[in-house]
């Protein structure tokens, strides 16, 4: 999730809430990660980001829904390691 802005920071030295991440963590949870009220919240987040580009990868993964493919790459690596 770093990669798509967890733990990076805002404009005002907090942290990018992780609530914005928690949906994408869990399958059955997923879907609720495209909702209008998940992506207003996210835009709100990115105006105030330092690190676009992170954030940009997220805003592209919930517009193209890839949350499943994403959780399924994981469990894939998961797999590999062992």
């Amino acid at each position: 999730m770093p990669l798509l802005g967890m733990g990076s920071r805002l404009k005002n030295d907090s942290e990018v809430p992780s609530s914005c991440y928690f949906n994408l963590a869990t399958w059955h949870t997923i879907n609720f990660a495209y909702t209008q009220k998940t992506w207003r919240e996210l835009k709100d987040i990115y105006r105030d980001a330092r690190e676009r580009d992170k954030l940009d990868r997220l805003l592209d993964l919930i517009k193209q829904r890839a949350g499943h493919w994403l959780a399924l790459k994981v469990e894939e690596g998961k797999d590999c390691a062992v």
